[in-house]
């Protein structure tokens, strides 16, 4: 009888010369060629090949098929927002830096005030963070709005603000990505709506003055854009506050906002 690492027979794997214990061949089959050698030495060296070899096809064969029942089972698992927004390229928001958007995330993950300077010392805040939207001031005159529509589609919304009050105008540009920061076709997800979508009235029930709103807004009409939080929605404002103070006044008759869901076409 051959004795492995210490155990008997009854207690451990063993062989005889003419036989090896079946679960040492099954579970351990290197000891079970070791063995196979000490019982029997005039096997041949071929043999010792054949079966080594054998016993590395087997070994493979189960590593592989371990990782194809491991991608099987793997959980999809869902991007948060924190992580998406410590991410973001800094191109997108050039005074922030990495470490400003980190700062930001831990102070109002701990309930303070996430507010720090930024590279020309002015203050960026992050004002809204939960699992799938952000919003980030990133100067006194500038925001950004972050949210995950899907699980593989990112809307961002940079608005630039000027004038104040009735003169008040804001611009916004509305981009998507994927999680990882690689950039989606625009049209794909958002198409801005024509100028007489954001019209309150019929344009045969239009005064002289509310045309010439129209006319003035065809030529140039910023529009500011804000993301929900909640749906993702975007809803689109046109901006009057350029305007001559009549058209204004005769703006708010006739202009109004339009909401858009952001999604595929």
């Amino acid at each position: 009888m051959v004795k492995i690492f210490g155990h008997t027979a009854g207690k451990g794997y063993f062989c005889n010369e003419y036989a090896i214990h079946l679960s040492t061949m099954s579970l351990f089959p290197h000891i079970a060629l070791a063995c196979a050698l000490a019982a029997a030495p005039t096997v041949s060296r071929a043999a010792v090949s054949a079966t080594d070899s054998t016993f590395s096809a087997t070994d493979s064969t189960l590593t592989s098929s371990d990782s194809i029942a491991t991608a099987a089972v793997a959980p999809h698992v869902r991007p948060l927002m924190r992580d998406v927004f410590a991410t973001m390229p800094e191109a997108l928001a050039p005074l922030v830096s990495r470490n400003n958007r980190l700062d930001c995330i831990d102070f109002i993950e701990n309930d303070m005030e996430a507010r720090v300077r930024n590279a020309i010392d002015d203050y960026v805040t992050l004002e809204a963070l939960t699992a799938d939207y952000a919003r980030f001031r990133t100067s006194t005159s500038a925001f950004m709005e972050l949210r995950l529509i899907s699980d593989s589609v990112v809307c961002v919304v940079r608005t630039v603000e000027a004038g104040r009050d009735s003169l008040a105008v804001a611009d916004s540009r509305v981009a998507f990505f994927t999680p990882a920061w690689e950039p989606l076709p625009t049209e794909r997800f958002y198409r801005r709506p024509p100028i007489e979508a954001f019209l309150a009235k019929d344009a045969s029930q239009l005064t002289d003055a509310e045309r010439r709103v129209v006319a003035a807004l065809r030529y140039f009409c910023p529009m500011q854009v804000t993301l929900a939080s909640a749906d993702g929605t975007l809803t689109v404002i046109p901006q009057t506050g350029d305007l001559e103070p009549e058209l204004r006044d005769a703006a708010r008759g006739v202009v109004r906002s339009v909401s858009v869901a952001a999604h595929a076409h």
